[in-house]
């Protein structure tokens, strides 16, 4: 993906559009069950081979991607970790609340379900689209409360794993785009991994 496919397929109305309808949003179903006990809702944009998962403070949020979605997308990030997975052969986009307040963050939560599962995990990515250390340090002081007065922070990763961010202006046009290539963490088969804590959401996250 380059900056010209980010323009050409209108991501930024599109995810306007998707968010504006989050009510309409109905779980996805889930070979997972209960092995991540949070929401998980998905919402194809439309006309476009993306699938989006929505953020939800204090939760990991989480779709099944079906066949023929090869891009993930998510956005309103601040910080939260965002990661793409294939769990027993299904695919799989999840947005993980990460937050200074315990209530609030989810990287525990994350973290047991990766290393309880970790056989059971092919390809796997995880990444932080917005961060004061990354390449969007430009726009740090778009903190959390300023995500929706000023700018929207996106992240997108593919199936091949390659990992992006991106900034979005209230009248949706692209303002920022990045492919993370430094802050990625990924695995084409986590199963065989000896060293699981590299892939795992350490307690200090600033630059990772």
């Amino acid at each position: 993906m380059v900056i010209d496919d980010y323009k050409r397929l209108s991501i930024g109305d599109e995810l306007f559009n998707l968010r504006s309808r989050r009510n309409a949003f109905v779980p996805s179903p889930s070979v997972i069950g209960d092995l991540i006990t949070e929401p998980h809702m998905g919402a194809r944009l439309t006309g476009n081979l993306f699938y989006f998962v929505e953020y939800q403070q204090g939760a990991i949020q989480y779709t099944e991607l079906p066949a023929g979605a090869w891009n993930g997308i998510s956005d309103m990030f601040s910080g939260c970790a965002m990661a793409y997975f294939v769990f027993n052969g299904f695919k799989y986009l999840a947005h993980i609340s990460l937050n200074k307040t315990p209530d609030y963050d989810k990287r525990t939560v994350w973290n047991d379900f990766v290393l309880r599962n970790q056989q059971h995990i092919t390809q796997y990515a995880i990444f932080r689209p917005f961060d004061s250390r990354s390449g969007v340090a430009d726009f740090m002081y778009c903190s959390y409360g300023m995500i929706d007065k000023k700018f929207n922070a996106v992240g997108i990763i593919t199936p091949n794993l390659e990992c992006y961010s991106a900034v979005n202006d209230l009248a949706h046009n692209l303002v920022y785009y990045h492919h993370e290539t430094a802050r990625r963490h990924f695995s084409n088969n986590l199963s065989r991994e000896a060293r699981i804590e590299q892939f795992l959401i350490p307690d200090v996250t600033s630059g990772w």
